[in-house]
């Protein structure tokens, strides 16, 4: 079988690498934020002009933090303005430390960047995209404060406090229907569908809804090769068997089921180093992420019971701390 590129043991975050494929994706981003975007705004974005900004406004230390998506487009105001889209993207929701810090650090970057480049500072539009389990609790920076504190409304600590305005995408808020309806592209009603259902424990039966998506999805080369990364996403980033992924994204179509059982294929075969099964180095790390997650134990107990270096461990107990 051809492959240039082999396919990683295990993906520590797929959800976030899924995030970046589908939202790298130009027309899909253009589709997404025409139904997100405040009326008021998107009357007046050229929308042809949308560019992903491949430069990097992060330090190393931050990239592991953030998904680095950033669009700039032409704003029609009396002057052209340029404007900056910040595309967030998280699977999990933690209340303890307020979104705001993590965006105003990307944003500082940005500015920075252009500061340096002797370019006017352009505004910019967080977005967060979220699909947890549990709905996202939007809340403002001010609010946080008062609730930590318990600070009256009032108090004047708060005008030192900087707020900070960013559009929430809680996948969970759409029902089936409306992704349907509100986004035009395929592609993407199916990829945010996938987003949405990733932590369901009925995967495998919410799965079957896509049959008629997937169908025509697989009619273009394009659209197999998205399905293929639609597949690596469920094969990744669930819960559900991997064998039962595979069997009722293969049953959808011949053609889906020609690019499932290639995929399949490539994910033994590249699975396999010294004898030991892709499946059982999965199985490996979600045992590690559930033993962390339990509490139960330190991290050095959990790297000698299951025999695996200390430093694996305590990697991906700071992915789980910071998701995305």
């Amino acid at each position: 079988m051809k492959n240039s590129k082999k396919l990683p043991k295990f993906l520590p975050n797929p959800h976030d690498a899924f995030f970046r494929e589908v939202f790298s994706r130009k027309e899909e981003v253009k589709d997404f934020l025409r139904v997100v975007l405040p009326t008021a705004l998107s009357e007046d974005l050229n929308f042809d002009s949308l560019t992903l900004d491949n430069t990097s406004y992060l330090n190393e230390n931050l990239k592991t933090q953030f998904s680095d998506m950033v669009y700039s487009a032409s704003y029609q105001a009396k002057q052209a303005v340029k404007l900056s889209f910040l595309l967030e993207h998280k699977s999990a929701y933690s209340p303890q430390t307020p979104i705001h810090i993590q965006l105003l650090r990307y944003m500082l970057g940005i500015w920075d960047q252009q500061e340096k480049q002797g370019k006017p500072l352009c505004p910019i539009i967080p977005i967060l995209v979220y699909h947890g389990k549990e709905n996202w609790r939007a809340r403002s920076l001010s609010q946080y404060f008062q609730e930590k504190y318990d600070l009256a409304p009032t108090s004047p600590l708060l005008l030192y406090v900087p707020d900070l305005n960013y559009i929430l995408s809680d996948l969970n808020t759409y029902s089936d229907s409306e992704i349907k309806s509100l986004f035009s592209l395929l592609s993407l009603q199916t990829a945010l569908f996938t987003l949405k259902k990733i932590f369901q424990n009925d995967l495998e039966k919410e799965l079957k809804k896509l049959t008629e998506e997937i169908k025509s999805l697989v009619q273009t080369e394009s659209g197999r090769d998205f399905y293929r990364k639609i597949l690596l996403y469920l094969y990744y980033g669930s819960h559900s068997k991997k064998d039962k992924i595979i069997k009722i994204m293969s049953d959808i179509s011949q053609e889906a089921g020609k690019a499932a059982l290639s995929t399949a294929e490539q994910l033994i075969q590249e699975g396999m180093e010294k004898g030991v099964q892709e499946g059982i180095q999965i199985n490996l790390y979600q045992n590690i992420v559930k033993l962390i997650e339990s509490g139960a134990l330190p991290l050095s107990e959990i790297a000698r019971i299951l025999e695996v270096p200390l430093a694996d461990v305590q990697r991906i107990a700071q992915e789980l701390q910071n998701p995305d």
